[in-house]
């Protein structure tokens, strides 16, 4: 029978009795993991979670309606209607009037990450960012049918970015079928779908 001394969450040391080798090097681990989730938790200011991408439209309505006709993107909680001193504070625009919706996206449900899709009343550009430019570049979306969506994303009035193509990765042994498109704005999606082994370079 092994004897382990640990610490629990309140800085108590305790005896815990373990009679196998293996259950005691795991029991140790395991603690060991949680002490240091715990330690980084609170170094870096508690828990975190990511929630959501935001994209300035010129039209919130229309782009968030080829999102959910593409992708399968649903709208969720309240249109936001912001304006007054402290968004004029919070972003620095003065007179700024935002307007828009959050969209639940594709794999996820209520409570996970959501495309933020607004419109400032004050644009900052006139154009979208190049693809290889600095800064957030695309969005990807996994996918059962590649040329199917990248289809139906065309006739939403979408356009294409570049060529279609599959591409193996040898270290992986998958091979990456994959499109990028710009939606009716212009903004980079990436329409991809990972295959087992060698699928070929060709469509």
């Amino acid at each position: 029978m092994f004897m382990v001394l640990a610490e629990n969450g309140l800085g108590v040391c305790h005896v815990k009795a373990v009679r196998d080798a293996e259950m005691t090097w795991r029991w140790i681990a395991d603690r060991i993991g949680k002490y240091v989730q715990r330690k980084a938790a609170r170094m870096a200011g508690g828990k975190i979670t990511y929630r959501h991408t935001n994209i300035n439209s010129k039209d919130w309505r229309a782009l968030s309606s080829f999102y959910q006709e593409v992708f399968s993107c649903v709208p969720t909680g309240p249109e936001r209607d912001l304006k007054g001193e402290w968004i004029d504070q919070v972003t620095g625009v003065e007179g700024v009037h935002i307007q828009g919706q959050h969209l639940t996206l594709p794999g996820y449900g209520e409570g996970g990450p959501t495309f933020e899709i607004f419109t400032y009343n004050i644009p900052g550009n006139k154009h979208t960012a190049p693809i290889n430019g600095y800064g957030f570049a695309h969005v990807a979306f996994e996918v059962d049918d590649v040329p199917a969506v990248f289809e139906r994303l065309l006739k939403a009035g979408g356009s294409s970015c570049g060529s279609m193509l599959r591409h193996y990765y040898p270290s992986l042994d998958q091979t990456l079928h994959i499109v990028y498109a710009r939606d009716p704005e212009g903004n980079v999606v990436e329409i991809m779908k990972w295959l087992d082994g060698d699928a070929g370079d060709k469509v």
